[in-house]
C-alpha cells in the first residue's frame, strides 16, 4: 500500500503531510514486514545507503552484498538504490 496525497495550495502542505502519516500509522499493523526502497528514497534524510540498510535489514543485506561482490564486483549496476559491494 502506498498513500499519496495531492494539493494545489502551498498552505496544505502541512494538511495532507499529516493526512498521509496519520493513514500510514493506522494502516502498519496490516501489513507484513518490508517495503519498497524507492517509497521511502523521498524521505531520506541521511545518506541512501543507510536508507537501504534498514529497508533490507542487516543481514538481507550483507547477503546482497556477498551477491554483488560475486556478479558485479566492478559495481557497475550502481545507478539507482546500490547494494555496495
Amino acid at each position: 500500500m502506498t498513500i499519496n496525497g495531492y494539493w494545489q495550495e502551498p498552505g496544505e502542505y502541512t494538511r495532507f503531510t499529516a493526512f498521509a502519516q496519520r493513514a500510514e500509522a493506522a494502516m502498519t499493523h496490516l501489513g507484513e514486514q518490508g517495503e519498497y526502497v524507492t517509497f521511502r528514497a523521498r524521505q531520506c534524510t541521511g545518506p541512501l545507503s543507510d536508507l537501504i540498510r534498514r529497508v533490507y535489514g542487516e543481514q538481507t543485506y550483507r547477503r546482497l552484498q556477498q551477491v554483488k561482490r560475486r556478479y558485479d564486483p566492478g559495481n557497475l549496476f550502481r545507478v539507482n538504490f546500490n547494494v555496495a559491494p
